[in-house]
């Protein structure tokens, strides 16, 4: 049976910028997901308030080249896992 769910280290998920794309939208009611760091690694991922209301442009060109670049090398497999069970995909 397949999994369902899958643990992604929180460093794959910085880094693919699904961190920094969920954020944006939580910005707008005042929380995000954090990620404390211990020797730089990070420990713990948590919900958060914050004040904080968007990105800078810098950040913001960054994080769509991060997820631009994931979604690219991931396509296939999540065109995949949408499919129904034993459902090859088309093309």
């Amino acid at each position: 049976m397949d999994e369902m769910v899958k643990e992604m280290p929180m460093e794959e998920f910085r880094n693919s910028g699904l961190l920094w794309f969920i954020n944006q939208q939580l910005h707008l009611f005042g929380a995000c997901i954090a990620i404390e760091y211990q020797d730089g690694k990070p420990v713990r991922m948590y919900p958060a308030q914050c004040k904080f209301r968007g990105f800078s442009e810098r950040d913001n060109d960054q994080g769509y080249m991060n997820l631009s670049k994931y979604i690219q090398n991931n396509a296939a497999e999540l065109v995949k896992d949408c499919l129904p069970s034993g459902e090859a995909p088309e093309g």
